[in-house]
């Protein structure tokens, strides 16, 4: 930093305290963070399940908050699969030409990190 490479040139000089007070300022990552992403994909269905569905694009958001070492993470995904016929389930059936939409919740804490990663540990809950 040139405040250091000053105040080591020049010990006795006027502006010291100036340069400690005002310039010499040192970045820390706050305690609190937000961010967000977006993201589009495609699908290959193959063997069986390309007999019940169909391939489509994915797309989706996912809204991020993090407090000191906890990561909270709301992930919307559309697109998925389309259905090629009727498909039966125990509580009824999918219609064939449905898309699929769902959500995640997940809620972390950082298990590891250091400059360049970070490890995550997750717990999610889906809905489909």
């Amino acid at each position: 930093m040139k405040g250091n490479s000053f105040l080591e040139a020049f010990p006795e000089s006027q502006y010291n305290d100036f340069i400690r007070n005002h310039i010499m300022y040192k970045f820390v990552l706050d305690d609190r963070g937000f961010a967000y992403e977006l993201f589009l994909g495609y699908g290959l269905v193959t063997g069986n399940l390309s007999n019940k569905y169909k391939e489509f694009i994915h797309a989706g958001g996912a809204f991020e908050y993090y407090y000191k070492k906890i990561e909270i993470i709301l992930r919307l995904y559309g697109g998925g699969f389309i259905t090629n016929s009727d498909l039966k389930y125990t509580k009824g059936f999918y219609s064939s030409g449905i898309n699929t939409f769902f959500y995640d919740l997940s809620i972390g804490f950082t298990a590891f990190e250091n400059q360049q990663r970070a490890y995550c540990q997750n717990c999610c809950l889906t809905s489909r």
